[in-house]
Parts: C-alpha cells; structure tokens; sequence
C-alpha cells in the first residue's frame, strides 16, 4: 500500500448487506467515484470489467467488494492490478497493485 501522501488507499468495508463490503453495483460506490475530486477504481480504470475481479466468493455469486482506489492524479501512473483467486485463508481474496512513483 502507497503512503497516503501519495492519494492511494485501500476501501474500508461499508456495510451492505448479504455481501458485507462495497458492491460496485452500490450508490456508495457511485458516491466514491462521483465529481471532478472523485477516486478512481483501479480495477476499471485498467480495462478490467467487474465480473472478473471477484474478491469474495458467496452463495449467489462471486463478487468484487475490495478495491484500490486512488485519486485521479495517480490515475495515469497505474501499471497493474491483480486478485489472487487461489489464495487460501480468508473469505477475501487478495488484491495486489502496482504504481508507478
């Protein structure tokens, strides 16, 4: 994770519901991104669609409810983002990123 000087950080859990995180479907993930100050998500912003970014597998689907977001100065500095699908331990999958500084 980059120094926050840097505008980068990782989402805290927002309360959703069944799923327990931010849904990239919510009103607050909407609310995130909105306006010219608005984050942006790391995982869309580098081409990758929603579906397969899944971060925590559940009963009615996987879904993608950890993020990287960062601010829209770092956007063009973004090279890579990855989940690791097969990491064992937690109902999270992880998520890794990688900026240029």
């Amino acid at each position: 994770m980059a120094p926050a000087s840097v505008g980068a950080f990782l989402c805290p859990r927002i309360d959703a519901g069944q799923c327990g995180g931010l849904r990239p479907d919510s009103d607050e993930h909407a609310a995130l991104l909105a306006g010219p100050d608005g984050l942006v998500d790391s995982w869309r912003a580098l081409g990758h669609d929603d579906a397969s970014g899944w971060t925590c597998p559940l009963k009615d689907g996987n879904w993608r409810i950890d993020f990287a977001f960062v601010t829209p100065d770092l956007k063009d500095r973004l090279r890579r983002m990855s989940v690791d699908q097969t990491a064992q331990g937690s109902d999270h999958q992880p998520i890794r990123i990688e900026i240029e500084l």
